[in-house]
C-alpha cells in the first residue's frame, strides 16, 4: 500500500521479435491500493484480460490505469476502475 510507483506493471517494450510484446496473460481478482503513481500498467500488451479486483487510488496515485504502447491491442479489462482517472490508448482494448 502505497510503497510501489508501479505496483502490477507489464512491458512488452524489448520483445520487438515474433511473437512481440506479453501476449496472452489473464488476471483474476487484483486488487491495487494507493500506488506512488500509477495503480496498474500494460505497455505493449496484447491479448492480455482481467477479470474482478479493481484499483483503489490513494493521495500519490496519479493514474489508474495506463494501458498502451504501440504493439497494444486486443485487451480486455473487467475491473473496478476509475476510467475517468486512466489513460488507455485507442486501439489497445477489444471493442466492448
Amino acid at each position: 500500500m502505497g510503497t510501489f510507483a508501479l505496483p502490477f506493471f507489464l512491458d512488452g517494450t524489448n520483445k520487438l521479435r515474433p511473437p512481440i510484446g506479453i501476449r496472452a496473460v489473464t488476471v483474476r481478482n487484483l486488487l491495487v491500493f494507493d500506488a506512488t503513481q500509477i495503480a496498474v500498467q500494460w505497455w505493449n500488451c496484447i491479448s492480455c484480460e482481467w477479470f474482478g479486483g479493481g484499483v483503489y487510488q490513494g493521495r500519490g496515485t496519479t493514474d489508474a490505469i495506463v494501458v498502451g504502447g504501440p504493439l497494444a491491442e486486443k485487451n480486455w479489462i473487467e475491473a473496478d476502475i476509475d476510467w475517468l482517472a486512466s489513460y488507455v490508448a485507442r486501439g489497445a482494448m477489444r471493442a466492448r
